[in-house]
């Protein structure tokens, strides 16, 4: 087990490595060390699945540089430097192999802030390296998550590519959460598609997004006087206007009741690493808890942000701001979703 290794300030800049024969543990600690004697930050380790061979990919030079080290046989140690892109700034590696083709996922550094996600392709993990590729649109951030980890699910139906996000909440760090996205190739490109919630199955590798029903602001019983024009495309043409003053509002039709799960469409264009809180009622009643809304930096890409919920057909729902902080913050619809928990 390789993992980044540091102080409170980012100053020891190391990597470490653990053994055990299982997987579950104990592990035994062998120690935290410089790779070349060059410091190490964000990274990860990659096994390539058709010959066993592994590979350290990290930022160094105080964080301005990226590289690429092939890693002994045992894993224990690189042994050797392969690829640097220098003064690149770029953080969060991953790589999927696809077609004997290399993927080299990473993101631009920003703190703790969801940058937009990219990706390289090569026949070598020694390069050379095509340009970089976004890996979802621009000013989406990767819908608002940073590349952790990639997974291969090879099912006995299709092979599926999981891209396993940090969703950063840059300021209380300790309620960070993550988030799956399929990311879908064609033949040529990667792409993460976007998605408010999916099923999986891991025997056979197919996936596909959930059914729902859809509420656009158009459609909604919200008031006119708080539609304006969307920027970003959105279903109906109008989103609602969300101030301290404001409420989005709909009248549930859903054929079933109970369990689900609302899939809020917004923008919403907060400096960053700013999260707001909507309450939601049913039926005058309040529901538990709020939706955590994190801003969208913008107003042409909508983010989905989902809120649980007991509906039936007929219930009034109606969502309103919390702590508005004068920012434009625009609902364009709602999605319902079955409940599966």
């Amino acid at each position: 087990m390789w993992f980044h290794g540091d102080s409170s300030n980012y100053g020891a800049a190391q990597v470490g490595v653990a053994t055990s024969k299982t997987i579950d543990g104990d592990y035994s600690w062998t120690g935290n060390f410089k790779p070349f004697g060059n410091d190490s930050r964000d990274m990860t380790i990659w096994k390539d699945p058709d010959n066993g061979a592994a590979y350290l990919i990290y930022a160094t030079n105080n964080n301005a540089d990226f590289s690429i080290a092939s890693l002994d046989d045992d894993y224990y140690t690189p042994n050797a430097s392969l690829h640097t892109f220098p003064g690149v700034y770029w953080e969060a590696p991953g790589v999927f192999k696809i077609d004997g083709v290399y993927y080299l996922i990473f993101s631009r550094q920003d703190g703790w802030t969801p940058t937009d996600n990219f990706y390289m392709t090569s026949t070598s993990m020694a390069g050379p390296w095509s340009e970089a590729t976004l890996l979802a649109p621009q000013y989406s951030y990767a819908y608002l998550t940073q590349n952790a980890y990639d997974i291969v699910i090879e099912g006995s139906e299709q092979t599926t590519y999981l891209y396993y996000g940090d969703h950063w909440s840059g300021n209380q760090l300790g309620s960070s959460t993550y988030s799956f996205h399929p990311a879908t190739h064609d033949g040529e490109t990667l792409s993460l598609h976007n998605t408010g919630a999916w099923t999986l199955d891991l025997a056979t590798g197919q996936w596909d997004d959930l059914p729902f029903d859809s509420i656009t602001a158009a459609d909604s019983t919200t008031a006119n006087t708080t539609l304006v024009d969307c920027e970003d495309g959105c279903a109906g043409g109008v989103a609602a206007n969300m101030t301290s003053d404001t409420s989005f509002s709909f009248t549930y039709s859903g054929g079933s009741s109970g369990a689900k799960v609302l899939g809020i469409e917004y923008v919403y264009n907060g400096p960053k690493n700013k999260f707001l809180h909507l309450a939601v009622t049913v039926n005058g009643a309040d529901a538990e808890g709020n939706a955590l809304v994190e801003t969208s930096r913008n107003t042409t890409v909508a983010q989905e942000v989902p809120f649980p919920v007991e509906l039936a057909s007929g219930d009034e729902v109606s969502m309103k701001l919390l702590d508005w902080d004068s920012s434009v913050f625009l609902i364009d619809g709602v999605k319902v979703y079955e409940d599966l928990r």
